[in-house]
């Protein structure tokens, strides 16, 4: 009977060599009849085995093994094929993240992956939140931010150019972070202003801690902060960026800058008008210059002196008592800024304005004499008489104690206002009698027998008497009385005779008129004839001249 001996069946593979810890992938059938086979049987090296026509395999390790095929055909002839099969160390995958990992925080993430002698050329990273990214180059670390908390599978895959790849996947729990938030009040330069926290939890743990930066470091150990709500007062004008930085118990914080610009205060100055006087009326004004007076919302004045304040720009005072008083002035303007400022303000006493005067006669001056005072620590500058006549500028006098003539008899109303140097002034008034001046005049007889003058008076003064009679006869020959006589050593003379009378007002009037004194006279007589032992009568008779009289 014949015998027929069959060939052992091909048998042979391809491998695709792998990386430690990953897949190899080995192939059999594009090499060996598959129909005519039976059954494979590979041998991978590494103690596992596999049936499979095409498997694959993992080496846990890197280095070479001998892998084996046989195979069984369906005449039930087996033959082996054993090829070498080198699996290189394949990268490891590995990462760290920063702690604490919040909410609105930046999360590190620190690449702790091994390349195990290989090279790596992809790093692709997701990050569970729905967001990735992927590097052609090495980054040591990369940051993310996750916008809610919650637990989130981060993976890190990593590829060489062999094509070996390792992934690694940590969960990430990410803890609610607070929300900072501030808002703040009164932003006036020199006045403190008012900050108030707030911070949102958002979910998460209570706040532990507060740190504030107020931008001001000239303000030295006072520009941070560790309260919940501070007070910090600025030092100067200007925009400031102020910082606050909030932390719950789980660690987590957050920052936030807001610009706070503090205005300046509004200028403010006053002063008052020149008369500051017991008595009158004393004028304050605000400092149009300095003050910004459109942008003042509120003035608010005090006196000094415990009296009602004023609301007012430029207000009015009235002090009851003098002395120097501490007035103040405080404005607020638009923006709710206030400044004040306080200047010294001394009320002056008036003077005491008193006069008297002589004589106020028609015709004849009148002596006004200044019996004014002025106030302790002050001095009398100025004097001004008003003697009431009706032509402006004849009747007034600037002199202290001056002398006026009356023309007319009459009522008249003479003030004297005196003023110191400060200002302050007073007046006084008082009513003044003009009198009517007497008339002086006198009649007279000369006789050139005696070489005398004989006077009678005749003068008269309106509702008066006349009081005085002062005559001059002759140079340096003077007389008094009313009706006094003078005798003349020279005659066939005439001589001014002056009279000055007075009365009993003291008012005056002089008359100057010429008394002549008679040449020596001749005379002759006249008889009537008698007889012898008859008495004669004679009668003298008077020639030249006659008898000198005024009529």
């Amino acid at each position: 009977m014949p015998v027929v001996v069959t060939p052992p069946p091909t048998v042979d593979f391809s491998a695709v060599a792998g990386c430690g810890g990953d897949t190899t992938s080995f192939t059999s059938s594009a090499l060996v009849n598959v129909p005519a086979t039976q059954s494979w049987y590979w041998s991978f090296g590494d103690g596992l085995y596999s049936t499979l026509v095409d498997p694959v395999h993992i080496y846990a390790m890197a280095g070479t093994y001998t892998v084996s095929l046989t195979i069984t055909d369906t005449a039930g002839c087996i033959n082996t094929k054993t090829n070498s099969v080198t699996v290189t160390a394949g990268p490891t995958a590995n990462f760290s993240f920063s702690t604490p990992a919040c909410s609105s925080t930046v999360v590190t993430f620190t690449d702790l992956g091994n390349a195990n002698g290989t090279t790596l050329n992809l790093w692709h990273w997701t990050f569970g939140d729905g967001s990735d990214t992927t590097f052609s180059t090495y980054h040591p670390t990369l940051t993310h931010t996750y916008s809610q908390p919650g637990t989130f599978i981060v993976s890190l895959s990593l590829s060489t150019q062999e094509g070996c790849t390792a992934t690694v996947q940590i969960p990430l729990s990410i803890s609610p972070a607070p929300l900072a938030d501030f808002d703040f009040t009164n932003t006036c330069q020199a006045l403190p202003t008012q900050f108030t926290d707030l911070t949102s939890l958002n979910g998460g743990t209570i706040l532990i801690s507060h740190a504030w930066d107020f931008g001001d470091p000239s303000s030295g150990s006072a520009n941070t902060s560790t309260a919940a709500s501070p007070v910090h007062t600025f030092t100067a004008p200007g925009t400031y960026t102020v910082t606050l930085i909030t932390q719950n118990a789980s660690g987590c914080a957050d920052t936030l800058d807001k610009p706070v610009t503090v205005v300046p205060k509004p200028g403010v100055d006053f002063f008052t008008d020149s008369l500051t006087c017991l008595g009158s009326m004393t004028s304050f004004f605000t400092d149009t210059i300095i003050t910004p007076v459109g942008a003042v919302q509120a003035f608010n004045w005090n006196f000094g002196d415990g009296t009602t304040s004023s609301n007012l720009q430029n207000p009015t005072h009235t002090y009851t008592v003098a002395g120097t008083f501490n007035v103040t002035l405080s404005i607020a303007d638009t923006s709710g800024c206030q400044n004040i400022i306080s200047h010294p303000v001394t009320i002056h006493n008036a003077p005491a304005s008193s006069f008297t005067f002589l004589s106020a006669c028609a015709e004849a001056a009148t002596q006004f004499t200044d019996l004014s005072l002025a106030p302790a620590g002050d001095t009398l500058v100025s004097w001004y008489w008003d003697f009431n006549l009706a032509s402006p500028g004849t009747d007034t006098s600037a002199l202290q104690n001056p002398t006026h003539t009356y023309i007319l008899p009459g009522t008249y109303t003479v003030s004297l206002t005196t003023k110191t140097e400060h200002g302050c002034s007073d007046t006084k008034t008082m009513p003044l009698q003009v009198w009517n001046k007497p008339t002086a005049h006198f009649k007279y007889t000369a006789s050139p027998v005696q070489r005398a003058g004989a006077v009678q008076d005749s003068s008269w003064s309106y509702q008066a008497t006349v009081t005085s009679w002062n005559w001059e006869f002759e140079p340096y020959q003077y007389g008094t009385g009313q009706n006094p006589t003078h005798s003349y050593y020279a005659v066939d003379s005439c001589y001014d005779v002056k009279l000055m009378i007075t009365d009993l007002r003291g008012c005056v009037d002089t008359l100057i008129k010429p008394v002549c004194v008679p040449p020596q006279l001749t005379a002759t007589f006249t008889y009537q004839q008698a007889c012898f032992s008859q008495p004669m009568t004679f009668s003298p008779q008077l020639l030249t001249p006659p008898p000198a009289q005024d009529s």
